[in-house]
């Protein structure tokens, strides 16, 4: 019981270099958790998956299916008082930036006025 306890590390590996591998152990170890939690994460998000770069970033194309006339046999596009994005205007015209509206124009001098969801409305 009188003796002194024996302080020696029993590894054959000095104190600071033990630190040193025992830090560069943990920083190993939390870079391979950061690159797991990064890719889990990517794939949790739907704008890093192929099929949304397929989609041309959420653009639908048009619906073959729909007829651009109707019954009477005009252009739908005659007769539309709104439509949701820019991409339902009528071919052919220019934007006109004023302030903070936005009008467009298009090619038969008709005037059409963006709301706030990003739709449009002719004048």
């Amino acid at each position: 019981l009188g003796e002194q306890p024996d302080l020696e590390s029993t590894s054959g590996i000095p104190g600071p270099a033990k630190v040193a591998l025992i830090s560069l152990l943990l920083i190993v170890i939390g870079l391979l958790i950061l690159v797991g939690y990064n890719r889990w994460k990517d794939a949790q998000d739907p704008y890093a998956q192929p099929e949304h770069k397929q989609s041309l970033f959420g653009i639908d194309p048009p619906n073959p299916l729909e007829s651009e006339f109707d019954e009477s046999g005009q252009s739908s596009e005659q007769g539309m008082k709104s439509v949701s994005s820019s991409h339902g205007l009528p071919t052919g015209g220019q934007f006109i930036q004023d302030g903070s509206t936005t009008t467009y124009v298009d090619a038969d001098g008709k005037q059409w006025l963006k709301d706030e969801e990003g739709g449009f409305t002719r004048l």
